[in-house]
């Protein structure tokens, strides 16, 4: 019995002004019967479409014939040579994430040491919340009298 193909594709654009045509007609012609797509950046944690497409697919993906193809990125895990590309990339993004969890606590630790004050900036000093509030400053000398 022959194998049947399925490909699924997924198309992303960061903004509404863009057109999601061009993504389309290239999924298309690399065979996807079936196209999601989102019109969100990248950054996003949630994106409907990339979930609905990684929806089926998600245990035991070689067993199941399942691989993944980047129309622009030349990944193809579907082929040897693909697969073994992949879980080399993969293996160093891994250990570039590992390395930064084990960095982290050494250097939050070593800023105070170095003078370094964690967190954001502040947008507004103590005195000029105090000045906007209409409580005086007890950081602030009252201004001179006018001469």
């Amino acid at each position: 019995m022959p194998k049947t193909t399925h490909r699924i594709g997924y198309a992303r654009i960061s903004t509404r002004d863009q057109n999601l045509d061009l993504q389309r007609d290239a999924l298309q012609k690399a065979g996807c019967d079936k196209i999601y797509k989102d019109a969100i950046s990248g950054t996003k944690s949630q994106r409907p479409g990339l979930d609905q497409a990684l929806d089926n697919p998600r245990e035991g993906l070689n067993d199941r014939g399942v691989g993944f193809v980047s129309l622009t990125d030349a990944i193809d895990t579907t082929t040897v040579s693909g697969r073994f590309s992949f879980n080399v990339i993969a293996s160093l993004a891994q250990m570039e994430r590992e390395l930064m969890v084990e960095r982290t606590p050494a250097g939050l630790q070593a800023a105070p040491e170095q003078g370094q004050v964690g967190g954001r900036k502040r947008i507004m000093t103590a005195s000029w919340r105090h000045r906007t509030s209409g409580q005086p400053s007890p950081s602030c000398r009252p201004a001179p009298p006018p001469p």
